[in-house]
């Protein structure tokens, strides 16, 4: 488990919004 993919999927979907 990636420790920072959580977060870059969190950090792009917040661009997308």
């Amino acid at each position: 488990k990636h420790m920072g993919s959580e977060l870059v999927q969190r950090v792009a979907i917040n661009e997308l919004a």
